[in-house]
């Protein structure tokens, strides 16, 4: 039986495949997928584990609330993890989530990620008592009476010496292509892996094309949210056929085996009709 707690009239405290988990109920994705199956996107989780070993270093930028977190966190035990969420109630549920597993080696960043430093970007105050994607929330570039000013930085800005990076996980509702200018320095000095979130038709051909002049391999990652099986072993689909549409970029010259369709054409993707 699943264990569960009621910490609130949203907030549950669940066991789930990588540890204990604080989720908001009127989450439509993430808190649903933790609720009905207790992971979230596990296929990506179990990509991460193939390609890290426990001294890695792990950038994730759109950490929401530590479902991918908990897990890299534990494949690098050894290493760290810098975990990036600028949503304020997010990122208190994302550190409430590591101090309830006890994970020393994360360190966790309320600041949104760009090209530049000093940008001035908002988001909207949300009613998280309210049913809705909360991972599904841009950041704005005008200031609403609603909005809330968000921490801004860069990559290279924050890391200006790392020189060991295995991976660098982006997931940041359109504005990947922002984080990876910001941090091209760090690109090209460390070859991290880069799996990123690439499901902006109107943006993948730019993004595409920046990432490939860096020397990169990239290839589809495409990824249903229904696991079958699941840690709570629920054979009841609730996403019906949703996917997260995904790149894997490997360095030139990385010994990385990929049994993936590579991406040759930028101007083709798989949501484009």
């Amino acid at each position: 039986m699943n264990k569960r707690i009621d910490l609130s009239e949203t907030n549950k405290l669940v066991e789930m495949r990588y540890g204990w988990m604080v989720y908001n109920i009127n989450d439509s994705f993430i808190g649903k997928s933790i609720s009905h199956y207790g992971e979230w996107s596990q296929i990506e989780v179990e990509f991460f584990k193939t390609v890290l070993s426990p001294k890695d270093n792990v950038i994730e930028v759109g950490s929401n609330i530590g479902s991918h977190t908990l897990p890299i966190s534990k494949f690098v035990n050894a290493g760290n993890v810098f975990a990036f969420e600028p949503q304020e109630i997010i990122y208190q549920n994302l550190c409430a989530n590591l101090s309830l597993n006890s994970l020393t080696n994360c360190f966790c960043f309320k600041t949104a990620l760009t090209e530049k430093k000093g940008e001035e970007l908002y988001f909207l105050n949300l009613d998280f008592s309210k049913p809705q994607n909360f991972g599904a929330h841009k950041i704005i570039r005008e200031k609403l009476d609603n909005s809330i000013k968000s921490n801004v930085d860069t990559l290279d800005n924050i890391f200006p010496d790392l020189l060991n990076l295995r991976l660098l996980k982006i997931d940041v509702e359109g504005m990947e292509l922002n984080v990876i200018k910001g941090g091209e320095k760090l690109i090209r000095r460390t070859s991290p892996i880069i799996y990123l979130e690439n499901d902006r038709v109107e943006n993948s051909k730019d993004l595409i094309d920046f990432i490939s002049s860096l020397d990169y391999r990239l290839f589809w990652h495409v990824v249903p949210l229904y696991n079958k099986n699941n840690f709570f072993k629920n054979s009841n689909n609730i996403f019906d056929n949703i996917s997260s549409f995904n790149m894997i970029c490997i360095k030139n010259g990385i010994p990385v085996k990929m049994n993936l369709p590579e991406i040759h054409d930028s101007s083709l993707h798989p949501l484009k009709k």
